[in-house]
C-alpha cells in the first residue's frame, strides 16, 4: 500500500486503539514523520518521529503549517499527523496554512494523518477528502451517520465492533470496508 502523499483518517473512542495504529502506519510507511503535540501519546517513541511542541495548540497551528510546508518541500518530512485533531481543525481551517496544507499536501511532498475522537467535528474539507478512512469502535449517532453517508452500511459496521477488541476497519476511497484485527504494538 502506497501512503505516500495520501491523507489517512483514524476514528474511534479513547483507548479503542487508534493512536497504536497511527504509529504504526507512521513508522513503516514513512522514514520522516513528525507529530503536532497536543497530548503525550507520541513522547517515547524515539527518533523515529519528530515532534512540534506548541506553546499553544492554536496559536502556534498556522506557524506549524508554515514549517511544514517549508519542510516538505525540501524533502526533511514526509508525514504530518495531527493527533486529537477535532480539538483545532473545525475551529482554525480558516487560517491559510492550514487549509493550504490540506488541499495542496501532495505538492509539498507530504502525507497527512488526522486522528480523531469525533469524526463529526472534522470539516468535510478533511473528511470527505480521505484517501483511507480507519474506523476504531464507536456508537455516536453524529459519527455513525457521517460513516453511513461515506459508504452505505460503514457507520452500522462500525457501531457493532466489540469495545476492548482493537479491531477496525479499513476504508479506502472508492471501495468496501475491510474489518481488520488487533494491531501489534511496536
Amino acid at each position: 500500500m502506497d501512503l505516500k502523499n495520501k491523507k489517512i483518517l483514524i476514528i474511534g473512542i479513547q483507548g479503542s486503539g487508534k493512536t497504536v495504529l497511527a504509529k504504526k502506519i507512521a513508522k513503516t510507511n514513512f522514514k520522516k514523520p513528525i507529530a503536532y503535540k497536543v497530548s503525550e501519546d507520541f513522547d517515547k517513541e524515539g527518533n523515529w518521529v519528530y515532534l512540534y511542541e506548541p506553546n499553544d495548540i492554536y496559536t502556534d497551528l498556522n506557524a506549524f503549517c508554515e514549517k511544514v510546508i517549508q519542510w516538505g518541500k525540501e524533502k526533511k518530512i514526509d508525514c504530518v499527523i495531527f493527533d486529537e485533531a477535532d480539538l483545532f481543525l473545525p475551529r482554525y481551517l480558516q487560517f491559510n496554512k492550514l487549509k493550504d496544507l490540506i488541499l495542496k499536501h501532495r505538492h509539498y511532498n507530504l502525507a497527512l494523518i488526522f486522528i480523531t475522537r469525533r469524526m463529526q467535528d472534522i470539516p468535510a474539507l478533511i473528511a470527505e477528502q480521505m484517501h483511507y478512512i480507519y474506523a476504531f469502535s464507536l456508537e455516536g449517532d453524529n459519527a455513525i451517520k457521517k460513516l453511513n453517508e461515506i459508504r452505505s452500511g460503514f457507520g452500522d459496521k462500525v457501531k457493532i465492533l466489540p469495545y476492548g477488541s482493537y479491531k477496525y476497519y479499513k476504508k479506502e476511497i472508492g471501495k468496501e470496508p475491510q474489518l481488520h484485527e488487533k494491531v501489534k504494538n511496536g
